[in-house]
C-alpha cells in the first residue's frame, strides 16, 4: 500500500543519513509497525515494534518516555493476538516509566492502568484488574 511505501522510503532515508540505529529510524519503524497492526499482519508489525523497542532503549535509555510509549504499543499489538502474560509485561514496564517521568497522577498512568485492568480481566485476576481500575479511576478523579 502507498503509506507502507512511503514509510518504507523514509526509513531509507533516515537509515542513510543517520545509520540503521537512529531514534529517528525507530520512529518510523513504529509507525510502520502501527500500520501494519491497522492494516496488515500483526506479527510483522510485531518484529518492527521490537526493533524500535531495541534502538530506543540502546539510544535514549530504559527511562526514557519514548521508550514507555513504545512499549505500551507493544503491549497493545500483544492484546490484539492474544499474548495476555506478554502484553502484561510491556504495560507494566511502560506503567513504571511513565509514573517515573510523568508523575503517578498523569492521563498516560491512568490509561496504562486502565489497559492493564483489561488485561487482567482477561486473565480471570479480578482482584487485580479491580485494583487497576480503581486506580485509574483515581488518578482521572483527582
Amino acid at each position: 500500500n502507498e503509506s507502507m511505501e512511503c514509510l518504507e522510503e523514509a526509513l531509507r532515508i533516515r537509515e542513510w543519513h543517520h545509520g540503521e540505529e537512529h531514534e529517528t529510524c525507530a520512529d518510523t519503524m513504529q509507525w510502520m509497525g502501527n500500520l501494519l497492526r491497522k492494516h496488515g499482519d500483526p506479527n510483522e508489525a510485531l518484529e518492527y515494534f521490537k526493533f524500535a523497542l531495541s534502538i530506543k532503549q540502546k539510544r535514549l535509555g530504559s527511562d526514557d518516555i519514548d521508550v514507555a510509549n513504545t512499549l505500551f504499543n507493544t503491549a497493545v499489538l500483544l492484546d490484539d493476538i492474544g499474548k495476555y502474560e506478554l502484553s502484561l509485561v510491556a504495560y507494566k514496564e511502560a506503567l513504571r516509566i511513565r509514573q517515573l517521568v510523568l508523575g503517578k497522577m498523569s492521563q498516560e498512568v491512568a490509561d496504562t492502568l486502565f489497559c492493564i485492568g483489561n488485561v487482567a480481566t482477561v486473565l480471570e485476576k479480578e482482584t487485580d484488574a479491580l485494583g487497576n481500575y480503581t486506580d485509574a479511576i483515581d488518578i482521572l478523579e483527582s
